[in-house]
């Protein structure tokens, strides 16, 4: 086994992560793929996140602007009644 010092790893780390290969070869793949599928998933709420920001303050404004229609009871009984 070699350690590349230039890496920046510490040879105890070096010496886990090599054993860990050794013991379990699929592992680094699959840490990979599903960090990957991770990544793209947080890109993609972050960025509806950017959508419902606003969304949430127009609703915001809109409840604060309207205080007589959160008074009135939700159902109310039909005009042919």
């Amino acid at each position: 086994m070699s350690i590349d010092q230039a890496s920046g790893q510490d040879t105890q780390t070096a010496r886990l992560a090599a054993e860990i290969a050794l013991d379990q070869p699929t592992l680094v793949s699959a840490l990979r793929g599903s960090s990957a599928r991770i990544c793209k998933h947080a890109g993609l709420l972050e960025a509806e996140l950017g959508h419902y920001r606003p969304l949430v303050g127009y609703l915001e404004n809109r409840c604060q602007s309207a205080p007589s229609l959160a008074a009135r009871p939700a159902w109310r009984s039909p005009p042919w009644r």
